[in-house]
């Protein structure tokens, strides 16, 4: 069964946005 939609991002993009995110949300939560 085909995905709902191909992702335009790379997966690399993708996880390096997320990681970021990550941090962000770790500097905002000390």
């Amino acid at each position: 069964m085909p995905p709902r939609r191909a992702p335009v991002v790379p997966a690399t993009e993708d996880d390096r946005v997320e990681r970021m995110a990550n941090s962000m949300n770790v500097m905002a939560a000390v």
